[in-house]
């Protein structure tokens, strides 16, 4: 066969089919879905009743009398129906005035005419108290004489519940009163110029502690004759019975009830000018107090002689409760 022949043959011969290709639709996998166990019912807390206290802000002058007025209120969701202990110690220099009377339900705990040692009142207020609503309650209060500087004295005051209450931890507070002018003149006598100060323990329910005061005779008077401290303790703290006072301290108010407090009244011999002295006080925490500082109160003032500078004279004797919630 000729070449021109196979190269028109070659020409005419049918190219070969490329190959078919199946594609098929790529369908996206459906991604699978985590089944998440049933949630667990919300759990609501049950109203509870959360008493709080405040004072109004008295100001009162020396040898004048006013009412120091306590209010309970009920900030919870739910009623007090149980009657609710109230208990008021009066401030610093301050007495129950005595010439009017106390409110319903209320009567005197301790009496004691001496302006350095307070007086304590309890109250017992009959339920119920709605959630939302408040109690007041006066107390007739009297400045002495003796006192003698403008300023702000401390008392004490806490109400709780028979039953249960959301949070202890608001139910007590410092009632406060501000000395006003005009101001008793300094009284005839030896001068001495005391001072006193504390270091604040930390107790639990099972560490028991020491409430230390520091005290001093400024130069350059000198302290002739004795010296009174007066310590309150705070609510929910006892004085430690277990253990011995220091000397010269005796017992003036022993209670055992939490919102009641205990008072030691200790005499203290003479300090020459520029010297100081101390004494610890054992306490121990009364199991379900509120967390966090508890408040107390303390005083020291010359049995006869004569106090130039009374404002160094008193504190808030505080412990701090660290017991594990």
């Amino acid at each position: 066969m000729p070449a021109s022949a196979l190269v028109i043959a070659w020409a005419v011969m049918p190219l070969p089919r490329a190959p078919v290709v199946s594609v098929e639709k790529v369908v996206p996998a459906t991604p699978a879905i985590a089944l998440a166990a049933p949630a667990a019912p919300l759990r609501v807390a049950p109203p509870r009743p959360d008493l709080t206290l405040s004072s109004n802000a008295l100001s009162v002058a020396p040898g004048a009398a006013g009412v120091q007025t306590l209010r309970v209120a009920n900030v919870g969701s739910a009623e007090v129906t149980d009657p609710v202990t109230l208990t008021y110690v009066t401030p610093t220099y301050l007495n129950v005035d005595h010439d009017q009377p106390l409110p319903s339900g209320c009567e005197m705990r301790l009496t004691d005419p001496d302006p350095t040692i307070p007086e304590v009142v309890t109250c017992r207020i009959p339920g119920p108290i709605a959630a939302g609503k408040e109690v007041t309650v006066g107390i007739p209060v009297a400045a002495t004489t003796r006192v003698r500087f403008v300023g702000r004295v401390r008392g004490m005051a806490m109400a709780a519940p028979t039953g249960a209450d959301a949070d202890l931890g608001d139910n007590w507070n410092y009632a406060q009163v501000v000395i006003t002018r005009p101001t008793p003149k300094l009284p005839d006598g030896n001068p001495v110029d005391l001072y006193l100060t504390n270091a604040v323990p930390a107790v639990s329910d099972g560490q028991p502690g020491k409430v230390t005061f520091t005290y001093g005779s400024k130069a350059p008077h000198e302290a002739k004759g004795d010296i009174r401290l007066t310590y309150v303790t705070p609510f929910y703290v006892n004085v430690d019975h277990a253990k011995p006072l220091p000397s010269g301290c005796k017992m003036r108010l022993t209670d055992r009830d939490p919102l009641v407090p205990e008072i030691v009244v200790c005499s203290l011999k003479p300090l020459k000018a520029g010297k100081t002295g101390s004494l610890a006080i054992p306490v121990e925490l009364v199991k379900g107090a509120p967390p966090g500082p508890l408040g107390g109160m303390a005083l020291i003032a010359p049995a006869t002689d004569v106090e130039r500078g009374q404002i160094d004279n008193f504190l808030a004797a505080n412990v701090v409760n660290i017991t594990a919630g």
